[in-house]
């Protein structure tokens, strides 16, 4: 567990919140802000979203902040947030965290 949170978390989802959120300006903050704070977090491993903590604080997260970026942000972002590059990059990063965070794999030739 400590692997994925230091290669994942800390790596991968990291530079791509940072490369997304760099040029907002404080509008964009706000939209993004109310966005994630209308998600339903029903079935998912993470606490209580704080989205204005987060914004507030977008350079300066730590690790239960980016697991719920990886699985939520994808849904909130649109062309007015960021590039279509950018947002093939958090399909991609939704994906792969996925199947990362999967807990256990009882047949892993039927999980391939």
């Amino acid at each position: 567990m400590c692997e994925i949170f230091h290669t994942f978390l800390l790596g991968n989802d990291k530079y791509v919140w940072h490369e997304t959120n760099k040029a907002w300006d404080k509008t964009k903050d706000d939209l993004f802000a109310v966005r994630l704070q209308s998600s339903s977090t029903d079935g998912l491993s993470i606490p209580p979203l704080r989205s204005q903590y987060l914004l507030q604080y977008k350079n300066s997260l730590i690790g239960k902040h980016f697991k719920a970026l990886q699985q939520l942000a994808v849904f909130h972002l649109d062309d007015t947030l960021c590039s279509k590059a950018v947002f093939d990059l958090w399909k991609a990063n939704g994906e792969l965290g996925a199947l990362i965070w999967y807990p256990e794999i009882k047949d892993m030739d039927g999980y391939l």
